[in-house]
């Protein structure tokens, strides 16, 4: 009897079970707000490491990344976007500078919600704070910045340019 049970149950979802076309994204909405707190954190603290260290200037502008090219869908841009998942390029110059050009190429480009492949989207402004606020270092004072090694100079010009691409996000305190 079971059995038999087993096999109308299996008969009447088997429609229910078919292969449908995958769902579309979720439209994106604002960041949640505890990553909003944890970027307006990065950035009080980051702006304070800036105050000593000075950003040398002036820095150049990651809108020329993009220079002589038109960006309309997320495609154009595809060799950056591992970024959004701390996946960062082979052959890349500059992190920060990498992470400015992306967030200022997304904002230009419109779309809220970006395909990463065909079966993984990404709310690109929420990915993108969450990148920046798990790279921020913290110094024995407890000031922000970015980048790798030692250099101030460089410190400083990965703290300006990630500080930019949190400006792009809408991440900026209020």
């Amino acid at each position: 009897m079971r059995f038999g049970c087993f096999i109308l149950l299996l008969a009447a979802a088997r429609p229910l079970l078919a292969a449908s076309p995958m769902p579309p994204a979720a439209t994106s909405g604002p960041p949640t707000r505890s990553i909003l707190n944890e970027a307006h954190a990065a950035i009080h603290r980051a702006n304070r490491w800036l105050e000593a260290h000075p950003a040398p200037e002036p820095l150049p502008d990651p809108a020329d990344h993009w220079a002589g090219q038109t960006l309309q869908t997320p495609e154009d841009i595809a060799l950056l976007l591992p970024l959004l998942e701390g996946h960062i390029p082979p052959h890349l110059p500059d992190l920060f500078y990498a992470y400015a050009a992306l967030a200022l190429a997304l904002d230009q480009i419109g779309h809220e919600t970006i395909f990463l492949d065909a079966t993984r989207p990404v709310a690109w402004r929420e990915a993108l704070l969450h990148q920046l606020v798990q790279t921020q270092r913290i110094d024995p004072q407890g000031r922000g910045f970015w980048g790798v090694g030692d250099d101030p100079a460089a410190l400083a010009r990965a703290t300006a340019y990630a500080l930019r691409a949190l400006a792009i996000t809408g991440a900026s305190p209020p």
